[in-house]
């Protein structure tokens, strides 16, 4: 096991799926990629929820009510 296989990277969805699917781009073309990506989908809209769940370089974890920390 590597040092990289022990890395987790988070990505939260936000502002549209463009952004999302470049820093998922970006992780997976560093020189040392993390183990797992989760990408955390707070209240997408169902397109991009649809497609997050079909990206296989990525862990898809759906909330269908926006999170708050009050």
């Amino acid at each position: 096991m590597t040092v990289a296989d022990e890395l987790t990277a988070i990505v939260l969805t936000r502002h549209g799926h463009g952004t999302t699917a470049l820093t998922i781009d970006n992780l997976h073309r560093q020189s040392i990629r993390p183990g797992r990506v989760l990408v955390a989908d707070i209240a997408s809209p169902p397109s991009v929820a649809d497609r997050l769940a079909a990206d296989q370089r990525v862990e898809h974890v759906r909330f269908d009510e926006l999170l708050s920390r009050q």
